[in-house]
């Protein structure tokens, strides 16, 4: 056997890797060479899924972190409101109360908006396969 057919066995070893195929056949040193490239494959497959879950969790943590500084922005503007009413509202008592109060609630309301908003996004950060309850209990009866 030449050193060019003992490649091609080799070659036809590595494509069998990634096949079905029965390794009571294979040698010791054949097997182990599966095994590795199978474990490489994997490796390769979950290092992909964590960046793509990593970016996605970085996305919903950002957008929803917008939305609860512009539900801040807003409540901070309603106690500015509420701060000026009532410094207006010592001054003339007649009709700037309600006034204020309108408008509070306005900006209240708002703010409660856009916090729902950002919690929708918070929200969708779950991961099924980390909150199965029935994982935790296989893992915990073996």
């Amino acid at each position: 056997m030449t050193t060019e057919d003992a490649q091609i066995d080799e070659h036809d070893a590595n494509e069998d890797a990634h096949s079905n195929i029965e390794t009571e056949d294979l040698s010791i040193k054949e097997q182990i060479l599966l095994l590795i490239a199978a474990l490489k494959d994997s490796v390769t497959q979950e290092l992909e899924y964590f960046k793509a879950r990593t970016g996605y969790s970085i996305n919903m943590i950002v957008k929803g972190s917008i939305f609860f500084f512009i539900a801040f922005m807003f409540v901070l503007a309603a106690f500015i409101i509420v701060g000026i009413g009532l410094l207006l509202a010592l001054k003339s008592i007649m009709g700037i109360i309600w006034a204020t109060i309108l408008s509070t609630v306005i900006f209240l309301t708002l703010s409660l908006i856009m916090a729902w908003i950002g919690k929708s996004y918070f929200s969708k950060l779950s991961f099924p396969e980390l909150n199965d309850a029935s994982l935790i209990a296989n893992d915990s009866d073996e």
